[in-house]
């Protein structure tokens, strides 16, 4: 594989200008020969051929061991879990996850007994079919991306369910995920995501980099009395509801994907990818009913693009009390006027707005 890669590289070098599209089935070819690639290759094996690997010695101390030998004692009372913002495990009760996760179901989930389970998953893959074939023959779509869609169509397994300690909040929550890589959809996700990006990066209040934002900040000139204010969205995903997100989504893609026909596949792609969601947890299934999956690969462009009217209505309603917006999924970073900060409180509670209703706020002094 390596070495293919190798030939690969050497035979289409790399440019940075253009990136090459991962909607592709992957391919068996091999790429000609090269003399000084056959001979590093040939090189690398003899080394590894030479390796001999040393006995393991365990660098566990005797604290470690009883540690260890505790969990497995108490397994059936306390488990090891992920935490939230990459903070490493927490140890906590398994009743305590239990219930996290019974009340992350709880949003937007119905169980499924295994004959609903077929129905469901046989029908969104007929409505894959369908949707696929006909823009193929519409011209929507070539025939190496209808290819990719539909090459894991025969997969019949359901996403995983878990969650993710908040050990930064109080008292400590949980975060859903759900992994659905290895779902018969994933190719929709990787072809949504390459679609959406350039609708996100042409929203300007989006954050695109780390890098970008410092830039932009480097450069800014606070007015008197004015300070940054944070907002944030609890539980963002959970909370969308999915009728509103596609009401509030379409006519933004609408306006940035010119080619009606494409724009109109990838609407209806994303409405597929949402109701095909299923996930497992202890061995039963769930569906995902309304809400935004955590842990879908297309779910941060489509927050994104969900939450970009919010920053228009402030940048509309607010423009005398605000000198900077800018934003990423649901952290929103404003250069508020000081004094007006309760005029951003009002606005956020009578406007009838489900996006503005999400919100809850947080100052941050600088």
């Amino acid at each position: 594989m390596f070495h293919r890669q190798l030939l690969l590289r050497k035979m289409f070098p790399a440019d940075a200008a253009k990136r090459v599209s991962r909607c592709r089935v992957s391919s068996t070819w091999q790429p000609a020969g090269d003399g000084r690639i056959d001979a590093f290759i040939r090189l690398l094996r003899d080394d590894l051929a030479e390796f001999e690997a040393s006995n393991i010695r365990s660098n566990l101390t005797w604290l470690d061991r009883k540690a260890q030998m505790w969990l497995k004692q108490h397994r059936d009372t306390v488990c090891v879990i992920d935490c939230d913002k990459g903070l490493g495990e927490a140890i906590v009760l398994r009743s305590w996850v239990n219930e996290q996760v019974a009340l992350q179901l709880s949003h937007g989930y119905v169980q499924l007994n295994p004959a609903e389970l077929h129905l469901k998953m046989n029908g969104c893959k007929q409505r894959a079919d369908v949707l696929v074939q006909f823009f193929r023959s519409s011209g929507v779509l070539s025939l190496h991306q209808a290819r990719f869609l539909l090459s894991k169509l025969n997969s019949s397994s359901a996403g995983c369910f878990r969650i993710l300690a908040k050990v930064h909040k109080h008292p400590v929550a949980s975060r859903p995920v759900c992994n659905v890589r290895c779902m018969w959809f994933g190719p929709f996700n990787v072809f949504l995501v390459e679609q959406l990006n350039p609708v996100v990066n042409a929203l300007h209040t989006v954050v695109t980099s780390t890098d970008s934002l410092l830039h932009e900040l480097g450069g800014l000139s606070c007015k008197s009395n004015y300070r940054f204010v944070t907002l944030d969205v609890v539980n963002l995903y959970p909370s969308i509801d999915r009728q509103h997100l596609f009401q509030t989504i379409v006519p933004c893609l609408r306006r940035h994907i010119p080619n009606h026909q494409k724009c109109t596949f990838i609407i209806r792609a994303l409405e597929l990818v949402m109701d095909a969601c299923v996930v497992s947890f202890n061995g039963e299934v769930y569906e995902s009913q309304d809400g935004v999956a955590t842990g879908l690969g297309v779910a941060g462009q489509v927050a994104n693009i969900y939450l970009s009217s919010f920053d228009n209505f402030l940048m509309q309603s607010c423009d005398n009390y605000l000198q900077f917006l800018r934003r990423y999924i649901d952290d929103l970073l404003l250069l508020w006027s000081d004094g007006n900060v309760h005029f951003l409180d009002v606005a956020l509670h009578i406007e009838h707005n489900r996006i503005l209703e999400m919100f809850a706020q947080e100052f941050l002094h600088r």
